[in-house]
């Protein structure tokens, strides 16, 4: 066949070709080898910095993980062998990422009051992806902002007025409640998820919802959200994108994120319209209200009317209140229920201090919150043992020494709550419950930092006394209706899962007597 003059040959088109990928192989070797000089310095200055901080030994690609398969209890065991096998500073690769966990209270007085430290962990990030980035994951000036906000929302005088809410409420699950006394096999914390999103929403949002009643499937959602929101963040298998994109619970997470932002969207379009009406009509001695609505200036009324907030700002705020809200104070209602039903005796004397305050009959008001000491201490005894947020983290953004370590910059730092709070170096007799631990006396010969039930630092938990003052009124008004009682035999029976919040593995096993 004759050439076709002014073509090239198929030899000269192959050899074009193979120059091309050669050039294109060596330009992305290069690429390649450039990438991993840079990561392998990086990496280098992590090794060199924690060489000397004592921990397991640390496996190829998966680091420690391999100690931490199994269940979430497995897990919990796993990393509580851990953290007892080396005290004060032990430190974990989990793949790639290096984690210093910090358990001696004068590093983590020192370390959580440092500017440096005030970012939350990589592990928050993924939430941005469902409830957007708020108060939990902000950071810089918009978190500061925020929070300043937020803060004002919470004054002393609010917290009183909503106390008649927390005492309604109560009043409200305590008559659901008689329909199982007697039984064993009561859904607690589903029940104490609604009562508490009901509070939280007449209280922190203004709405009146009758999620108890009327609206059950929203407390059930919420209760969901939150319990999928901590899956994604703190399971291993679920920090590769490609596990948790084909995963069934990414479903299910993206179903309830798009109804709890519907829910968001609708509380925030009602409260906006809301404050323009008043904005339109000043002068008139009343304003006529929705009939669902609470006449009471909300959190959320406050911050819309500080003009400082996007409405999409507005909606994350909603959110984050009732995913972090909800969970943490139903959580902590159980495990006090239980810690009463397991110890009859401080039971008997809850009783008698709340009867002592209030007599048979009479609704819980501010006042008689100061009273009830026994109650608050017994309170925070039962945190102690099952703290709701078992595990807290910062992201390190510059070079910290650490007594005698050094935590470069780009590595997180865990505080592990629930081995501290039962760290024998710390508690005498740990696994004992003592309220009177709690006393004035015995509080002051503890370091503050031994107790972290809220955080501590520059970032703690906002809402620490509104959720006190919602414990103790539920606790007064639960403990005064009913008897409780529990299958468990002893604390070291009762089996913790740790994800954003901790929870019993196999339920509390409540049984509910009523009060003659």
């Amino acid at each position: 066949m004759s050439e076709i003059r002014g073509l090239p040959q198929k030899s000269e088109l192959a050899n074009d070709f193979s120059d091309f990928f050669q050039k294109l192989l060596i330009v992305t070797l290069f690429g390649v080898f450039v990438y991993s000089l840079i990561y392998c310095g990086k990496r280098w200055k992590l090794h060199y910095h924690s060489w000397n901080v004592p921990g397991p030994v640390a496996l190829p690609f998966i680091g420690c993980a391999y100690r931490l398969f199994g269940d979430p209890t497995q897990k919990t065991n796993s990393f509580m062998e851990i953290l007892k096998s080396y005290p004060d500073i032990v430190k974990i690769w989990l793949g790639p990422k290096l984690i210093y966990l910090i358990s001696k209270p004068e590093y983590i007085e020192k370390l959580f009051n440092l500017p440096s430290l005030i970012e939350k962990d990589y592990f928050y990030d993924v939430l941005i992806e469902v409830i957007g980035d708020g108060l939990v994951t902000s950071k810089g000036a918009k978190w500061k902002s925020h929070r300043k906000l937020i803060v004002r929302s919470f004054g002393q005088k609010t917290l009183d007025e909503f106390v008649s809410i927390f005492d309604e409420k109560a009043s409200i699950f305590i008559d659901i409640m008689k329909e199982y006394v007697g039984r064993e096999d009561i859904p607690l914390l589903r029940l104490v998820s609604r009562c508490h999103l009901d509070s939280i929403c007449a209280t922190t949002m203004g709405i009146t919802m009758n999620v108890q009643s009327s609206m059950e499937y929203l407390g059930d959602l919420i209760h969901r959200f939150a319990e999928l929101c901590g899956k994604r963040a703190f399971m291993i298998r679920y920090q590769f994108k490609f596990i948790w994109n084909h995963s069934h619970d990414k479903k299910v997470l993206e179903d309830c994120a798009k109804k709890t932002n519907d829910f968001s969207d609708s509380v925030v379009k009602m409260k906006l319209r809301e404050h323009e009406e008043r904005q339109q009509d000043k002068s008139c001695d009343h304003v006529a209200k929705n009939e669902s609505m609470v006449e009471r200036k909300s959190m959320l009324d406050s911050l819309i009317e500080s003009s400082e907030m996007t409405d999409e700002e507005l909606k994350t705020a909603v959110k984050t209140v009732l995913a972090g809200g909800t969970d943490t104070i139903a959580n902590s209602s159980v495990f006090i229920l239980l810690m009463l039903g397991l110890h009859p005796d401080v039971q008997q004397k809850v009783y008698e201090e709340v009867v002592g305050v209030l007599g048979r009959e009479k609704s819980v008001e501010p006042e008689d919150l100061l009273r009830m000491e026994y109650t608050e201490r017994v309170i925070k005894e039962s945190l102690r043992l099952f703290p709701p947020v078992a595990f807290i983290s910062r992201y390190v953004s510059e070079d910290v020494a650490i007594g005698n370590y050094i935590a470069p910059a780009g590595i997180s730092l865990g505080i592990p709550i629930h081995y501290i709070h039962r760290c024998p170096s710390y508690w005498k007799d740990p696994m004992k419950f003592d309220p009177d631990r709690f006393l004035p006396d015995n509080v002051a010969e503890r370091h503050p930092q031994s107790y972290m039930l809220f955080s501590f630092g520059i970032r703690n938990c906002i809402g620490w006394r509104y959720a006190m003052m919602n414990l103790t009124t539920f606790t007064a008004r639960v403990i005064r209706e009913f008897k409780v009682f529990t299958q468990y035999k002893g604390i070291e029976e009762i089996e913790v899962e740790m994800h954003v919040f901790s929870k019993i593995k196999n339920g509390p096993k409540l049984r509910l007597e009523t009060r003659t």
